[in-house]
């Protein structure tokens, strides 16, 4: 197996999962920190590169901060396609800055993991990692020692920085040991720029991938930001050296930031990766937005100027009346909110304060279909209706117009071909048939019965012996299956079980039920049934349905079963629920 975009992965699949086989079970990458980006928590220049200025005494800086990575980890597969071990990450960090003294300040940052996508990598016997989960936490402390921009050549602090056991390995975001890293941070203001550059070491326990090994490791950054006025900049440099062998990563970042009143902040990056290694992804972006207040040097620089209402400088809304700091139109003198946006929906626009849930249903007005309607969450801020008087809420409703039971979704009770068998427990429902052969015409003898819960089949489904093979002989069943399915669509979701009997390991087992699960889901697939109406889950020996102390029992506790899952919310049907009086986008209809 040859290995592309990230070299240092050569070996890893093969030699650390111990040369599994595409049919053996499927066994997760070993588990250690694939993010190598940190953010500033102090952010005095850069978002990414630490500087050797601090806050000032009392001061506090917290940032959210949304971030996206493009191909961080990627393979080479002996056919020379490239597979992804983790394609797409959406993460958030959550940082925070304190300034305790002159010379001393506390930062934390708190990475989670929202979302990560894969390919599937079970052909060569490799688990996808968790899509969501908790990173590592890092606790740093920092130390000036050269604070006297005026006096000293440059700004000069160290930094001790300890990432806690806690992320975790699974969704490769930590490692269950503890990291430390130790950092020297340099900056010098150059009018109009601060330039700042830091050195650190990552001191972390080895982990073997196959020939390869992850462990300690230096980081250098360079960064040129500007500190004052309301629209800031940077351009930054990461560079990432491992002391294990790995190749080096590099990153460029640039991007900016815009500063308010009362210390509020909107800022975004992005840029691309440079050389292929762990954790260098094609491209990153972040966006975010902190809250605090300006470093103890831009600050006293600020307060030495006369007139605080320049542009740039800081003060309160209150000082400056004929300013309007958060530019929605409205005067600092007459906005209730003159540090936040009035957001003209034409609801209380005159105020100068954000309304950002109109109707008071607890669903902000940017994802509220109905924003004047109270409503609920389930249909995106719309109330209930039920149109036709028949218990079943419109949107759950397939005849919304017209009054019908529960076990048709609403629908009136039917019989389109005229055989005597209702059309929701007619396999065929445009071919009459008797109902001895479940309304289908004699010539094929039905293998499916379709009950208010289940579609229960006469037959098993069988596969080859300990894998998830479907065997031709099931072939007609699954066809029936398939049919009937797609010819209900008052059928919201088939839930596809697979199940197996006690003996053996059972975890082993489970793993095989839901293998032959999706095998069967793929199956209906490729006969036309859409993947949103099926999904698989397999218990393994969790569900008996006899007792596994009698050959017969286990047999039949071997099988797969389709359960007829809840309804769903069809959000294309939202539209229509839209009260009179607003737009059928959601949005409100402004009167002029």
């Amino acid at each position: 197996m040859r290995y592309g975009r990230c070299a240092p992965l050569i070996g890893m699949i093969a030699a650390a999962l111990g040369g599994i086989a595409s049919a053996q079970p499927v066994v997760p990458v070993p588990g250690f920190n694939l993010e190598k980006l940190e953010l500033d928590p102090f952010a005095v220049g850069s978002l990414v590169v630490g500087s050797g200025r601090l806050l000032a005494p009392g001061a506090l800086r917290i940032s959210v901060v949304g971030h996206y990575e493009r191909n961080p980890l990627l393979i080479r597969l002996e056919s020379e396609r490239t597979a992804a071990v983790v394609r797409d990450r959406v993460a958030t960090h959550v940082t925070l800055g304190l300034g305790l003294h002159p010379r001393v300040s506390l930062g934390a940052e708190l990475p989670i993991v929202l979302r990560q996508t894969s390919d599937d990598l079970s052909a060569v016997g490799v688990a996808s990692p968790m899509s969501q989960a908790l990173g590592t936490p890092v606790i740093a402390a920092r130390a000036g020692v050269l604070q006297n921009p005026v006096e000293d050549p440059i700004e000069l602090a160290v930094e001790l920085a300890v990432g806690l056991p806690i992320g975790s390995g699974d969704a490769l975001a930590g490692s269950s040991n503890a990291t430390v890293s130790p950092k020297l941070l340099v900056s010098k203001q150059i009018d109009p720029v601060l330039v700042s550059v830091d050195a650190s070491a990552l001191f972390q326990s080895r982990q073997s991938l196959g020939s390869q090994e992850v462990g300690n490791q230096l980081i250098f950054g360079a960064a040129v930001s500007t500190v004052a006025g309301t629209v800031r900049g940077e351009l930054s440099w990461r560079s990432y050296v491992s002391l294990t062998g790995l190749p080096a990563a590099h990153e460029l970042l640039g991007g900016g930031r815009l500063v308010f009143g009362r210390g509020l902040q909107l800022f975004a990056l992005g840029g691309p990766g440079i050389g292929a290694s762990l954790g260098s992804p094609a491209f990153r972006i972040l966006a975010g937005m902190a809250w605090g207040t300006e470093p103890s040097a831009a600050a006293g620089a600020e307060a030495e100027a006369n007139d605080v209402c320049q542009p740039g400088r800081a003060h309160l809304p209150s000082q400056c009346p004929d300013l309007d700091d958060d530019g929605d139109g409205i005067k600092n003198a007459v906005d209730k909110c003159p540090t936040e946006p009035e957001d003209f929906d034409g609801f209380q626009d005159e105020d100068g304060c954000p309304e950002p849930d109109n109707d008071g249903d607890g669903i902000p007005d940017t994802i509220d279909r109905c924003p004047n309607t109270k409503g609920v969450a389930e249909l995106a801020g719309c109330p209930v209706l039920d149109s036709d008087g028949d218990g079943i809420p419109d949107h759950l409703d397939l005849c919304p117009n017209e009054p019908g039971p529960a076990e048709t979704r609403g629908c009136p009770i039917r019989d389109s071909d005229g055989d005597g068998v209702p059309d929701h427990l007619d396999n065929c429902p445009h071919e009459p048939g008797p109902a001895s052969n479940q309304g289908c015409p004699v010539k094929e003898k039905q293998l499916v019965v379709l009950t208010a819960e289940k579609i229960v089949i006469r037959e098993k489904v069988y596969f080859a012996s300990n894998k998830a093979t479907i065997l031709p002989r099931s072939y007609p069943l699954l066809d029936q299956v398939a049919r009937v399915i797609t010819a209900h669509r008052e059928l919201p979701s088939i839930i596809i079980e697979g199940h197996t009997d006690t003996r053996g390991n059972a975890a082993t087992n489970r793993r095989l039920s839901q293998a032959r699960a999706n095998a069967v889901r793929a199956y209906l697939m490729q006969k036309g049934v859409p993947a949103s109406r099926l999904k698989a889950k397999g218990y393994g020996p969790d569900r008996p349905a006899e007792t596994n102390m009698t050959a017969r029992g286990r047999e039949a506790n071997r099988r797969v079963e389709f359960i007829i899952g809840p309804p769903t919310v069809d959000t294309d049907i939202l539209a229509p629920l839209v009260p009179s009086g607003e737009s059928p986008d959601g949005k409100d209809k402004v009167k002029k």
